[in-house]
C-alpha cells in the first residue's frame, strides 16, 4: 500500500513535469510568433514608404521635390494606384484639398514628400 502511494505520487509528479515543459514550449512559440509578425510588420511598413514615395515622384510633375495641391489633385485623378491607397483611408476628391490646407503647415502652397507620407501614414496607422 505504501508502495502505491509512493508510485502514484512520483508518476503525478512526472505528468506535471512534463506539462509544465509543454506549457513553457508553448508560451515560447507564442512569443516568437509575436516576434515575427512584428518583423513582417515593420517589413511592409517599409516597403509601403518606398511604394509611397516613388508614387509621391510620379505625381510631382515639375519634379521639385515637392507636391503642390494641383498636382495632389491630378495625382488622384489619373493615376490608380494613388486612388487606391486614399480609398484605403476613406479619403476621397472632395476631402483631398482640406487634407492638403491641414498638412500644409508652414503655408507654403507645397508639401515635400516626406511631409505628404508621414501624414498619409499617421492617417493609415489611426484608422486601423
Amino acid at each position: 500500500l505504501l508502495f502505491a502511494g509512493a508510485l502514484v505520487t512520483i508518476q503525478v509528479g512526472f505528468v506535471n513535469l512534463i506539462l509544465s515543459v509543454i506549457v513553457d514550449a508553448a508560451s515560447a512559440a507564442r512569443e516568437e510568433d509575436a516576434q515575427q509578425r512584428i518583423e513582417e510588420k515593420r517589413k511592409q511598413e517599409e516597403i509601403d514608404m518606398v511604394s509611397f514615395h516613388h508614387l509621391m515622384a510620379r505625381i510631382d510633375e515639375d519634379d521639385s521635390g515637392t507636391l503642390s495641391l494641383e498636382e495632389v489633385l491630378e495625382g488622384f485623378d489619373f493615376d490608380e494606384e494613388m486612388q487606391e491607397k486614399l480609398a484605403d483611408l476613406s479619403i476621397g476628391r472632395k476631402d483631398l484639398q482640406s487634407l492638403f490646407e491641414l498638412m500644409d503647415v508652414d503655408d507654403t502652397g507645397d508639401l515635400r514628400y516626406s511631409e505628404f507620407i508621414d501624414h498619409m501614414t499617421k492617417a493609415r496607422t489611426q484608422d486601423m
